[in-house]
């Protein structure tokens, strides 16, 4: 990743917020500082912000909680003023992404390997790359449901019962012919 410094502001080694540790992994594979006694440690770097603006000891205070928001991961709100709180990211813009989704490095670990209880197989070899210290998002399953149990199809039903009709009615008598009319009968 490459910056530009105005001549003379470049960062030095002592300005190096990466520092190597002696670690080794505990049951879990997070790695643990490594003591005398332990396992066979291996080195890996890990981020050490203590000493970022060190020459402004009046910004410690706030340096400190966004480090401690920041182990807690993007997103975490707090800072200095309670009434406008601001969350950790890991870069102003997404955009520009120099170390990926990441602050860079791991934090450096808390416990150490006397504090771990022992690991389950002492024959288990644990190495990773010298630089890098990689855990994998944990991988969450859709919970498992029971299918519904089956349902009895209805009882059958009787056929309906058809509508009585009417009876039929006997038809009207004949109707008798014309009769011719009377021969006086004016026509």
């Amino acid at each position: 990743y490459h910056e530009v410094f105005i001549s003379g502001t470049q960062p030095t080694a002592a300005d190096t917020t990466k520092v190597g540790m002696q670690v080794v992994p505990d049951a879990n594979g997070d790695p643990q500082l490594w003591v005398d006694g332990c396992a066979t440690p291996i080195e890996l770097g890990f981020l050490d912000l203590d000493n970022v603006e060190a020459d402004h000891p009046d910004w410690h205070t706030a340096n400190a909680d966004w480090i401690a928001r920041a182990k807690q991961g993007p997103g975490t709100a707090g800072g200095p003023d309670p009434a406008t709180p601001t969350k950790t990211s890991f870069i102003f813009d997404p955009r520009n992404t120099p170390y990926g989704k990441s602050w860079g490095d791991p934090f450096p670990p808390t416990t150490t390997c006397t504090q771990a209880p022992p690991s389950p197989s002492p024959t288990i070899e644990f190495t990773l790359p010298p630089t890098t210290l990689f855990t994998p998002p944990p991988v969450t399953q859709p919970p498992v449901t029971e299918p519904p149990p089956p349902t009895e199809p209805p009882p059958p039903t009787e056929p309906p019962t058809p509508k009585p009709t009417k009876a039929p009615t006997e038809p009207p008598p004949p109707t008798p012919p014309p009769t011719e009319a009377p021969a006086d009968a004016p026509p």
